[in-house]
């Protein structure tokens, strides 16, 4: 099985997603050292991957959703049940996208302890199944990863 893209890491508080295809970036982090009065984290935003895998003994596909923290897991999981965003993202898939495995990674906003709705960027184009959210934001900030299922 190919190695994936994208994989957490963690060093003291602070947890980041590593991009295999640029390993010193660390644009995707989290800083869980931020807390307010009452020992709360404090969070901006939230970062998280989803990873669509098919195994190849079996030829079956697993889908896994994990956020560097809850809010990132929630708007993974959000943009996974909204058929407008799966539809909009297959619609800006390379060409047997089917056939691959692939991962997305998903920013979101976090405002007043909630994630927001989900939004598809790949290669700079905006995909938005529904209006802009004035509140919040997730947008999937980098997609396919390389080489066929298997």
């Amino acid at each position: 099985m190919e190695k994936m893209r994208f994989t957490f890491q963690r060093e003291g508080w602070r947890s980041w997603i590593v991009d295999r295809d640029h390993p010193t970036k660390r644009d995707w982090h989290i800083d869980m050292n931020r807390t307010d009065e009452q020992g709360r984290l404090l969070l901006n935003e939230d970062f998280a991957v989803i990873s669509r895998v098919e195994n190849p003994r079996t030829r079956r596909i697993t889908i896994t959703v994990a956020g560097l923290y809850g809010y990132g897991t929630l708007a993974a999981g959000k943009f996974l049940t909204d058929p407008a965003n799966l539809q909009a993202m297959a619609q800006r898939a390379p060409a047997g996208w089917q056939a691959r495995n692939m991962q997305i990674v998903i920013r979101t906003e976090v405002i007043q302890e909630d994630a927001g709705p989900a939004h598809c960027r790949r290669r700079g184009v905006l995909v938005s199944a529904n209006p802009p959210c004035i509140r919040s934001t997730c947008v999937l900030l980098a997609s396919i990863a390389s080489g066929p299922g298997g």
